[in-house]
């Protein structure tokens, strides 16, 4: 029996240029080249990719830890009052009365503070981080007036003496309503510097400039921290 012949559908060119890509394999890949690769070439493309993905992967685990490390700068602070109720309320009579907050109120929520330990508002002063914090402080409480053209100021104080000195700002506040019960919600954007961080902030009602008498209680103040400096 004769041997089986096979033809190739290839030309002695064709195989001889395959043979010598092979014969002449490169030592490593290149994009251009359509010639084999040795197997120390491979394996040398793969453990330099290898070692660029871990050095990237180590490069974003730092990043991602020093995030995690972070101080965390937003966040709000609720303090609530339950010394001054309805029954027993807090009265300014033609005088400039400083407002205060025992914490111990029912809507007292203090969860979401970016801070540690601490708080923003100690012994009825609001106390800043750092030079350059900046807050929304929203102040709500229940009013009533002895008579209907009454109105009076809130002062926010940083003077060291709480004196009226050294305001942030003033409000007035007219009692709309004369001798009804009025709900008085204020927000407001205070940012901090060396006298605020140094003193502290108290607030104050005065009603010494219209002699009127304002009768205050359940009140609330709301402080968020929107920018500290890291």
């Amino acid at each position: 029996m004769s041997e089986p012949t096979f033809t190739l559908p290839y030309t002695k060119e064709q195989i001889s240029a395959a043979l010598g890509n092979v014969i002449n394999s490169d030592a490593a890949p290149t994009s251009a080249s359509i010639k084999m690769v040795t197997s120390a070439g491979v394996k040398s493309y793969v453990d330099n990719k290898t070692d660029a993905i871990s050095l990237v992967q180590g490069t974003h685990d730092t990043r991602i830890t020093a995030l995690e490390a972070k101080p965390q700068v937003t966040g709000w602070e609720l303090h609530a009052d339950s010394q001054y109720t309805t029954a027993s309320r807090l009265a300014v009579n033609n005088a400039r009365v400083q407002l205060t907050i025992n914490k111990i109120g029912a809507a007292q929520d203090v969860v979401s503070t970016p801070l540690s330990s601490g708080s923003f508002w100690t012994d009825d002063v609001m106390y800043p981080q750092k030079n350059g914090d900046a807050f929304v402080v929203e102040l709500s409480f229940d009013a009533q007036a002895q008579n209907g053209t009454s109105w009076f100021d809130v002062e926010f104080d940083i003077s060291s003496l709480k004196d009226g000195s050294d305001l942030i700002f003033t409000d007035t506040v007219a009692m709309t309503k004369g001798t009804n019960l009025m709900h008085i919600t204020k927000t407001y954007s205070i940012y901090a510097r060396a006298g605020f961080l140094a003193n502290g902030c108290a607030i104050f009602l005065n009603t010494s400039a219209s002699n009127d008498s304002v009768a205050v209680f359940d009140t609330q103040l709301l402080i968020s921290r929107t920018h500290s400096p890291v």
